[in-house]
C-alpha cells in the first residue's frame, strides 16, 4: 500500500508542481513584456530630452556642459553608453559604465541633433536589460520559494488523507500476502469503505476456498511427486545422452519406419555435408551410394526389425562425391507393447582403418618374405659355422693330445736334465694343452647339443640329479656338502640333454660352494601361475647382478681361474638346452651369500631353427 499511497502524493504533487509551473512562466512572461514596455517608453523619452538638450550646448560649443548632462543620464541604471559625434568632427564625447550583468540583452539607439533644419551631429545611446533580468531573477526565486511551501504543505494534507484512504487496504493486502504465502492464518478485519468491507468478506470466504482446495493439492501432489520424479530422471538421461551424441564424430540419425528422419546430429551433418538442412528435408538412402543403400535396405533394416539389431560395412557419400566407408549399426526401437516406435542407426568413419589394415596386410607379406630369405640365410651361416667349429675342435684333439704326450714323456725322461725353470715351462705346457682340450671337449658339446634332435620322454630330474652329484662325490671325495633334493621333481624332455644341463648347474653349484664352511645345495621346483619352475640353489661365494647378462655367453667368465676353474662354456650349453626345450632361465644372486639358478621346460618345446 505504500507504493499507491506514494503514487497518489506524487500525482497530486506533479499537478501542483505544472500547476505553479504555468502560473510562474505566464507570470514571467507578462513580466518580461511589460518591463519591456516600461524599458521602451524610458528609451523614447530620454531619445527626445537627449536630442533637446544636446542642440543648444553643442551649437555653442559648451563640451562641460554637455559632459555634465551625459554623466547625469547615467544615473539612469538601463543606460550602458552614451557618445556624440558633431558633423564638423571639433567634437566628440564619450560616457559610458559596466554592465553589471554578463548575459544581458543591449539595446542602440542613434539619435541626429537637429537645430532648425540643421543637422549638428549624431547621439548613440547603448540600453541594456539587465535591470529587467535582475527583477525578474527575483521574481523567479520568489515564485520557486512559494512554489516549494505550498508543495510541502500540500504534501502533507495529501499523506493524512491517503493514508486514511489507504490503511483499510493495507491490511487486505497484508491478508492478501499472506495467502500467497500459505499462511492462511493470517486476522482479516473489515473496516473502512463500505467497498473494502465488503471486499475483506470476500478475502474470507476465499481464504476458507483456499484452505480446501490446498488439503486435495496436498494429497495430490503426493501422487505427482513420484511421477515429476521420474520425468526429471528421464528429462536428465535424455540431456546427457544428447549432449553425448552431439559431442561424438560417428553419424547417429533416428528415423521413423517409413524413412521419416527425426534427428541427425552434427557429426553426421558434418560427415555428409548437409549443414543446417532441417531433417524434414533429408532423405538418409541418398547419402548411400548404390549398392549400400541397397544393403542397408534389403539386409540391415529387415534383420534390425526382426532381431533388434543389425551391423555390417556399408558406405556413405562424401559431399565431394567420394566414397566413406562405414562401419553400421541398425537398432529397432519397440515399446512395452512390441510396436515399433522408430529405427536408430550409427555409422563410425573406418577409411584409416581399413586404409593402415591394408598397409599392415602389404607389409606382413613384405615381412615374411624378408624373414624367409634372412632364415634361410642365417640358417646357411649357421650351419657352415657350426661345422667349421666342430671339425676345428675335433682336428685339434689330436695335436693337443700329442702335445700332452710328449710333454708328459719329457717330463718322466728327463726330467733329472732339465733345471727347475724347464720343468715348470713343461707344467704350464701340460696344462696349457689340456685346458685346450677341455675348451674344445665343451665346443663339441655345445655344438652336439644345438645340432642333436630332442627326443621327449617322462624324466625324472631328481634321479638325474642324484648321479650327477654321485659323480662329482667320486671325483672329489674330500669334499662334502649338504644336498637337498625335492621329490617329485617329473619333467617332459630329452634325459641325456637335460642331464647334462644337471650336470653343470650342479657342477657350479658344487664348484662355487667348495670354499664356504658348511656347503648347501638344493634342487627343487616352485608352482606359480600354473607353470613349474626348477632351480638350483647354493651358498657359495656368488656374483653381482651387473653381471647377470654375461652368464649364459660362451667363454664369459665371472671369476679368475686361478680361484675357480672352468672354460665359461657350461653355462651357455645349459642355456641352449632349455631354450631347446621351450624354455626360460635367469639367475638371482649376491656376493658371498649364494646363487640360484631358475628354469622352466615347456611341454611344446621349440624347432632346431628357433633355438637361439
Amino acid at each position: 500500500m505504500k507504493r499507491i499511497r506514494t503514487r497518489i502524493i506524487i500525482a497530486a504533487l506533479a499537478v501542483v508542481m505544472v500547476a505553479n509551473l504555468a502560473y510562474a512562466a505566464y507570470f514571467l512572461k507578462n513580466e518580461r513584456q511589460n518591463a519591456l514596455l516600461r524599458l521602451q517608453a524610458t528609451i523614447d523619452e530620454t531619445n527626445r530630452l537627449l536630442g533637446s538638450i544636446t542642440a543648444g550646448p553643442l551649437y555653442d560649443g559648451n563640451v562641460e556642459q554637455l559632459e555634465a548632462d551625459f554623466s547625469s543620464f547615467l544615473l539612469n541604471p538601463d543606460i550602458l553608453h552614451i557618445h556624440l559625434q558633431e558633423n564638423r568632427g571639433d567634437i566628440v564625447l564619450t560616457v559610458e559604465r559596466e554592465c553589471p550583468l554578463k548575459n544581458c540583452r543591449l539595446i542602440e539607439h542613434k539619435i541626429p541633433i537637429m537645430r532648425g533644419i540643421d543637422e549638428l551631429g549624431e547621439i548613440r545611446i547603448v540600453y541594456t536589460t539587465a535591470n529587467i533580468e535582475e527583477r525578474l531573477l527575483q521574481s523567479r526565486i520568489d515564485l520557486t520559494l512559494l512554489s516549494l511551501a505550498s508543495v510541502l504543505s500540500l504534501a502533507v494534507v495529501i499523506f493524512l488523507v491517503a493514508r486514511g484512504l489507504t490503511r483499510p487496504i493495507e491490511n487486505l493486502t497484508e491478508a492478501a500476502r499472506a495467502m500467497a504465502d500459505g499462511r492462511l492464518d493470517q486476522e482479516i478485519k473489515p473496516s473502512g469503505a463500505e467497498e473494502i468491507a465488503v471486499l475483506g468478506q470476500s478475502f474470507i470466504k476465499m481464504r476458507e476456498a483456499i484452505r480446501e482446495q490446498m488439503r486435495d493439492l496436498a494429497e495430490k501432489n503426493r501422487h505427482l511427486s513420484a511421477e515429476v520424479d521420474q520425468r526429471r530422471s528421464a528429462e536428465h538421461e535424455r540431456d546427457r545422452l544428447i549432449s553425448i551424441l552431439e559431442a561424438t564424430t560417428d553419424f547417429v540419425s533416428i528415423a521413423e519406419e517409413d524413412g521419416n528422419v527425426l534427428y541427425i546430429n552434427q557429426g553426421g551433418r558434418k560427415m555428409t555435408g548437409i549443414g543446417d538442412i532441417p531433417v524434414s528435408e533429408v532423405e538418409i538412402p541418398r547419402f548411400h551410394p548404390r549398392w549400400a543403400a541397397e544393403r542397408v535396405l534389403k539386409e540391415g533394416i529387415p534383420a534390425a526389425m526382426k532381431e533388434g539389431i543389425w551391423s555390417g560395412d556399408t558406405a556413405l557419400l562424401a559431399p565431394d562425391g567420394s566414397e566413406i566407408a562405414v562401419s553400421q549399426v541398425i537398432l529397432s526401437h519397440r515399446d512395452v507393447k512390441g510396436n515399433l516406435k522408430f529405427l536408430s542407426t550409427i555409422m563410425r568413419d573406418i577409411t584409416e582403418r581399413k586404409r593402415i589394415k591394408e598397409q599392415i596386410r602389404n607389409l606382413n607379406a613384405t615381412l615374411e618374405a624378408r624373414v624367409r630369405d634372412r632364415t634361410a640365410q642365417l640358417e646357411a651361416a649357421n650351419r657352415e659355422l657350426e661345422s667349421f667349429s666342430y671339425s676345428v675342435s675335433h682336428d685339434l684333439r689330436a695335436p693337443l693330445r700329442g702335445i700332452d704326450g710328449f710333454a708328459q714323456a719329457l717330463m718322466e725322461d728327463y726330467h733329472d736334465n732339465l733345471d727347475d725353470t724347464g720343468r715348470d715351462y713343461l707344467r704350464r705346457v701340460r696344462s696349457a694343452a689340456q685346458r685346450m682340450g677341455e675348451l674344445i671337449e665343451d665346443m663339441l658339446e655345445l655344438s652336439r647339443v644345438t645340432r642333436t634332435q630332442l627326443s621327449r620322454e617322462s624324466v625324472d630330474l631328481g634321479q638325474l640329479a642324484e648321479k650327477s652329484l654321485q659323480r662329482l662325490q667320486k671325483l672329489e671325495p674330500d669334499h662334502r656338502a649338504e644336498v637337498v633334493i625335492a621329490p617329485d621333481l617329473k619333467a617332459h624332455g630329452d634325459s641325456r640333454l637335460l642331464s647334462i644341463a644337471l650336470d653343470n648347474l650342479l657342477g657350479n653349484a658344487w664348484k662355487y660352494s667348495s670354499k664356504h664352511a658348511a656347503p648347501r645345495i638344493e634342487f627343487g621346483c616352485v608352482s606359480e601361475d600354473r607353470e613349474r619352475t626348477f632351480f638350483v640353489r647354493d651358498n657359495g661365494v656368488g656374483f653381482e647382478m651387473r653381471y647377470a647378462d654375461k652368464l649364459f655367453v660362451p667363454f664369459q667368465r665371472l671369476h679368475r681361474i686361478e680361484d675357480f676353474p672352468g672354460t665359461g662354456v657350461g653355462l651357455a650349453t645349459v642355456a641352449r638346452i632349455i631354450y631347446k626345450h621351450g624354455g626360460r632361465i635367469w639367475a638371482d644372486s649376491e656376493v658371498d651369500r649364494g646363487a640360484t639358478f631358475y628354469f622352466t621346460l615347456s611341454e611344446a618345446g621349440l624347432t632346431d631353427k628357433e633355438v637361439p
